[in-house]
């Protein structure tokens, strides 16, 4: 009988250790889980947040999803990041001595940084060159971005020295030199004002954040 009772008891108090060994595994489980959970990544830090720009000139490949050079992007893409012109638009700016936010400014009032726009009236690229203004400037391809900053940078220059005046040369850009001269000011037409005072706008906006902060 004390046999059987001792057997009894020493089956309880295995079972009781077993248990609390399970119980301690199982809390401890948890613990762990407990302490393995993952902070949220700061917003800063998120790789949607990053700018792709800043660690690689050439981000500009991955619109694609294909690997393609600079010039072959340019060339068939029409829809362009301003950011993406940049090199063009400071290289105008030193040959024609103007600042590169005006031009900035002009191309994404004249053009929206759409490569291949035509206006109604027939202006071409970037920053919408007529075709007699672009043959006088000698641009073999007016929807080649380069050419056409370029000759576009060197007419809007000339108009800053012929007016004297950033209203006057912006609205000579828009309606014509013949136009402003005529009127002796901005000519009263809604299209050139508005232009002018968008171009302005941009102007000084970029010239305070940086080029590529575009006013929608």
């Amino acid at each position: 009988m004390w046999k059987i009772i001792n057997l009894f008891l020493i089956a309880s108090a295995s079972t009781a250790c077993f248990a609390t060994v399970n119980t301690g595994v199982l809390s401890l489980d948890i613990e762990q889980s407990d302490v393995a959970v993952t902070a949220p990544v700061p917003t800063e830090k998120r790789i949607d947040n990053i700018d792709v720009y800043k660690l690689t000139p050439s981000a500009y490949l991955l619109y694609r999803g294909q690997m393609m050079s600079k010039f072959l992007y340019l060339k068939f893409n029409d829809n362009l990041d301003l950011k993406l012109l940049m090199p063009y638009i400071n290289k105008a700016a030193s040959i024609n001595s103007i600042d590169a936010e005006l031009i900035a400014a002009v191309i994404t009032v004249e053009s929206s940084c759409v490569r291949n726009a035509v206006s109604k009236a027939g202006a071409k690229g970037l920053m919408q060159l007529m075709p007699d203004t672009a043959k006088e400037l000698d641009v073999k391809d007016p929807f080649d971005p380069e050419q056409n900053i370029i000759a576009g940078s060197k007419y809007l220059s000339t108009l800053l020295k012929e007016f004297d005046s950033p209203k006057l040369a912006l609205a000579a850009y828009n309606a014509g030199p013949g136009t402003v001269k005529k009127y002796q000011s901005i000519p009263p037409y809604n299209e050139t004002r508005n232009f002018v005072k968008k171009v302005l706008d941009r102007y000084l906006s970029f010239k305070k954040h940086g080029i590529g902060k575009v006013i929608k």
